[in-house]
């Protein structure tokens, strides 16, 4: 998968997410196409590019990246990370 088309999907996946609105790199990465059964999961392989694009999304103002639930830029984010819409963000627009 391109960054372009992994951006589209992460844009309508966090404007359409369920529950608390959170997504995590995981639950991304078996969306675009990463097999969750085996050894390895696919999905482990698109983790980098996932987190490439949400650096993007985080910059244009559409993603906020979480830690224990508290908006943390991804730069400083470490450990367990949950990605959010941003307040006031339409993550369906765009390309």
């Amino acid at each position: 998968m391109d960054d372009e088309s992994l951006t589209k999907l992460m844009r309508e996946m966090l404007g359409s997410a369920v529950g608390d609105g959170r997504l995590s790199p995981n639950q991304i990465g078996i969306a675009a196409g990463g097999d969750p059964a085996g050894p390895k999961p696919a999905w482990r392989a698109l983790l980098r590019q996932i987190e490439r694009v949400a650096v993007v999304l985080e910059a244009e103002g559409t993603l906020v990246s979480l830690r224990k639930g508290k908006p943390v830029p991804l730069a400083e984010a470490r450990g367990v990370i949950r990605y959010a819409a941003a307040p006031g963000a339409t993550p369906t627009s765009g390309a």
